[in-house]
């Protein structure tokens, strides 16, 4: 079996793991929100109710997204990566560390088989995830949006 996806066999197999208790997106989100006062600045008016349910669908996007994304998963993660742009939403690429080691964290207290290969198993898709956020993160703005190479399904 190729690494990539021996990774991705770990982390689908820990994430269903994790979503057994029903708690590892609310541990989450309670790690994330106490990482820094900007996360919670960001998140004051958000419905999290509604966002547990949208991070549930991204994290299995993302997963995708490292092994083989579909069209659908790219185009996904372009709309996320939109939304969360500088011109939109402003989520600044220094909260991308904060929000992977705020998952890491929820998952080692939610997965019985966290341990260290696989945290860097997880490190691996969440960072692959982040370093297209962050590429894009000047790349979707107004000035951009109509140039299609940079900021992909962003129009």
């Amino acid at each position: 079996m190729q690494d990539r996806q021996r990774i991705v066999n770990a982390v689908y197999h820990s994430y269903a793991r994790c979503r057994l208790n029903n708690t590892v997106i609310d541990d989450f989100y309670r790690y994330f929100l106490a990482s820094s006062p900007k996360v919670a600045a960001k998140l004051k008016n958000t419905d999290l109710e509604m966002q547990k349910h949208l991070i549930d669908h991204a994290i299995r996007h993302m997963v995708l997204f490292f092994d083989n994304p579909s069209v659908i998963t790219v185009a996904k993660m372009m709309a996320i990566a939109k939304s969360h742009a500088k011109s939109a939403m402003n989520i600044e690429p220094e909260l991308y560390r904060l929000w992977r080691d705020a998952w890491l964290r929820a998952l080692a207290d939610n997965d019985p088989h966290f341990n260290p290969e696989l945290a860097g198993q997880w490190r691996a898709v969440v960072n692959h995830t982040i370093a297209t956020l962050i590429a894009l993160y000047d790349e979707c703005s107004p000035a951009t949006r109509q140039e299609p190479d940079k900021c992909p399904n962003a129009t």
